[in-house]
């Protein structure tokens, strides 16, 4: 079979690959993130099918206190008995006393899988077939990478628990620094030139610290936060838990749109309505993290409990 290059781009972590009747199976690591290990299918020589999560929500697991790059990991994907059987571990070093250490999950038909078989027995996960990762992953910044509905992941949790609907979105104590459940969904950065944006409409209470905004994250330490209060939007850059104030300007909206813009010099815009409040580089952001970087709407009351909720409209994650 002639394979094609780069059909999946940057970044899909220590991915295993099997090859059953000419079709090249992908499965991904995920760490902290929901749904877990995206299950992809080479098509036609030229198309990647994403076919399904093994993992779609956190009750198999507890991922309310998950460090960066903890949590789910593969050990090997293989095909036997007419099956096909995903071996992987849980790892959370915050909590444990939840059920940690090496598992395997099976499926007839890669869209349903079983409940964990846990396993005492540890194992070193394999080394994946190179020549087949080097075709379906580009390492680089350029290549076409097909969007869907499962490139918006959630962090450590259920993102139903953070969505009430659509458009909706809780306010929860917890910001995106917290090793805790977050209100913070994103996508993968899967191209240098990029433009993330959304419309947002809020409520403040005026006795709380709440804000919402947009996030460039690599973990919990280093990330770029686009956040807006209710009388103040603020660029908050911050670098091995040292967090610096960039840009800042008042404002007296409850309704307000805002958008990240990414450029071939690696340089992250931030626009508030259509006007640029700040630019910062994004080599600062290149840190150790197995997953890349994600960026998308988070929303938090700083450790205050609230009821309050930020309507998200027009989100939307475009290639330049």
């Amino acid at each position: 079979m002639a394979l094609p290059q780069n059909i999946l781009l940057d970044t899909y972590p220590d991915s295993k690959i099997i090859v059953k009747n000419n079709d090249v199976i992908l499965v991904s690591n995920t760490f902290e993130y929901l749904p877990a290990w995206p299950i992809y299918i080479l098509k036609n020589d030229r198309y990647v099918e994403h076919v399904s999560n093994v993992f779609n929500k956190a009750n198999e697991f507890d991922f309310s206190g998950v460090p960066a790059g903890e949590g789910l990991r593969l050990i090997d994907f293989s095909f036997e008995k007419d099956r096909y059987q995903i071996k992987g571990e849980f790892k959370d070093t915050m909590h444990l006393n939840v059920q940690q250490g090496n598992f395997t999950v099976y499926s007839d038909d890669l869209k349903n899988w079983s409940e964990p078989e846990w396993s005492s027995d540890s194992e070193t996960p394999k080394a994946p077939i190179e020549k087949f990762l080097k075709c379906m992953i580009n390492h680089g910044s350029n290549g076409q990478y097909p969007l869907d509905s499962e490139s918006l992941l959630s962090i450590r949790g259920d993102k139903e628990n953070i969505i009430l609907d659509r458009h909706t979105m809780k306010l929860q104590p917890a910001n995106i620094n917290d090793q805790s459940n977050v209100s913070f969904v994103g996508f993968r950065q899967t191209h240098l030139q990029t433009k993330i944006s959304a419309n947002f409409k809020i409520n403040y209470d005026l006795d709380k610290n709440e804000e919402v905004g947009l996030a460039v994250r690599k973990n919990d330490t280093d990330y770029i936060k686009f956040a807006v209060y209710k009388n103040v939007v603020k660029i908050v850059h911050r670098q091995h838990d040292i967090a610096t104030i960039t840009h800042s300007k008042k404002h007296d909206l409850i309704a307000f749109h805002l958008s990240i813009v990414s450029d071939l010099k690696n340089q992250y815009h931030f626009l508030f309505n259509d006007e640029e409040l700040g630019v910062i580089d994004g080599e600062t952001l290149e840190v150790s993290s197995q997953f890349g970087t994600v960026i998308g709407p988070f929303a938090t009351s700083n450790g205050d409990p609230t009821t309050a909720l930020v309507n998200i409209s027009d989100l939307e994650y475009e290639i330049k």
